[in-house]
């Protein structure tokens, strides 16, 4: 019976019938990913001791095939180094239960670096999944914020030098940063979940059935200034101003949530912006993206956003930046400098006054979304962890073809641009 150790970042709540809860990018199929490979899944995160009221806009992250090791919650180095013994302590009751076949850690992350510390002697392989790339300048962070992204992105090359495994979101774009050790084994998959019944052919039509209003949506957590929001206010605004008219809805939750409505507020933005909260519910989000006309999202670094893969599954046009693994999903018509706010406002007009282009974007958005089906990106995991295991890859595979790497049933990745 195979058994995993993972670490990942994600933030979880638990209630007081033991229950875990996230905002929505990881559930049932999440863990499935690992689950056809492994039988027993522990993960290490971290967890804040929560109501059932904190819980209200999560789903449900538990399963019983997988254990969590709850570390306290931290934001930053600083409370970790504060809580390091009772981390300390978690990560060493995870290790004492012994037996694991894998060690795999989601970086960049600070609590990864620090399982990874405590974790060298394990007897296991160690495999890093790669999902951002934290090398890109981002003027919109501050100074304490530019100083974490440096220092995880030194431990990110560090681990993925030494780690016996390592994977990308990304085709190219992140290998180029973090190279893998010679030896060690590499693969790349997105950590998106996307099954068939998620993807939505879209049909445009003629320009006397456009709507009156065109909807700009724009998805992520609200936790620092780097995801665009300013510039895409600014967009939406120009806009309105060469007389099309718009409303902007914008996804997602975080800190900095009441900042971005005050400024709205402030700037004159608020008649045409909406803050719908975060949407755990994979299929509301999912009829969202269907029901907006543009996606905008001037991110200023990434490695591979699930929200654009989310929103070109369901038809729908994007604009972005050329960070990351961006360039890997839109075409060239379609990505930015994140400076350039202007050029984002001309070929948003161009869409929205062009039917047939814009349906001509959805159609090439909606065939790249294709390579990303749930089933697709799971042949590839089962391959790397055979691989790495130094199991008969081609058995494995056809083992997992019969125990359900084929579609399964639809589930709600923090929809945050930190893929």
């Amino acid at each position: 019976m195979r058994r995993l150790l993972l670490c990942i970042d994600n933030h979880f709540v638990r209630t007081p019938d033991g229950r875990i809860w996230n905002n929505g990018i990881v559930g049932p199929l999440f863990w499935e990913k690992y689950l056809q490979y492994f039988a027993k899944v522990a993960v290490i995160c971290r967890v804040a001791e929560g109501s059932y009221a904190d819980v209200h806009d999560l789903s449900e992250a538990s399963h019983p095939d997988v254990t969590f090791y709850a570390v306290p919650m931290f934001q930053d180095i600083r409370s970790l180094l504060r809580k390091r013994g009772e981390i300390r302590t978690v990560i060493r009751e995870a290790i004492s239960q012994g037996n694991y076949d894998l060690l795999v850690i989601r970086i960049p992350s600070i609590l990864g670096f620090y399982v990874y510390h405590e974790t060298r002697n394990l007897a296991c392989k160690t495999a890093v999944e790669v999902v951002s790339d934290l090398s890109q300048r981002s003027p919109s962070l501050g100074w304490k914020e530019a100083l974490k992204f440096r220092m995880l992105h030194y431990f990110t090359k560090r681990l993925c030098a030494r780690a016996d495994g390592v994977s990308y979101v990304t085709r190219y774009a992140l290998e180029k940063v973090y190279p893998a050790h010679p030896d060690a084994v590499r693969a790349y998959y997105s950590s998106i979940d996307l099954t068939d019944d998620y993807y939505h052919v879209r049909t445009i039509g003629q320009p006397d059935e456009q709507p009156e209003i065109f909807r700009l949506l724009h998805v992520s957590t609200l936790n620092d200034h780097a995801k665009g929001h300013k510039a895409l206010f600014k967009i939406a605004a120009n806009l309105l101003a060469a007389g099309f008219l718009v409303e902007v809805y914008v996804v997602g939750d975080g800190k900095l949530r009441s900042y971005y409505e005050n400024y709205a507020a402030e700037q004159g933005y608020a008649s045409f912006v909406t803050f719908t909260g975060n949407i755990a519910n994979k299929a509301e989000l999912r009829q969202l993206y269907i029901n907006s006309d543009l996606l905008i999202f001037p991110t200023e670094h990434e490695g591979l956003p699930r929200v654009l893969i989310e929103g070109l599954a369901t038809g729908l046009p994007a604009i972005s930046t050329n960070v990351g693994g961006i360039p890997e999903l839109l075409s060239s018509s379609e990505i930015f400098s994140y400076q350039d706010v202007d050029g984002m406002t001309g070929r948003a007009a161009e869409l929205l006054s062009d039917p047939a282009l814009r349906q001509e974007v959805s159609d090439r958005g909606y065939a790249k979304a294709r390579e990303y089906r749930y089933s697709e990106l799971q042949k590839k995991r089962y391959r790397f962890f055979a691989d790495l295991l130094e199991a008969d890859a081609g058995e494995e595979a056809e083992a997992g073809e019969e125990t359900g790497t084929g579609e399964e049933a639809d589930a709600g990745e923090e929809t945050d641009a930190g893929e």
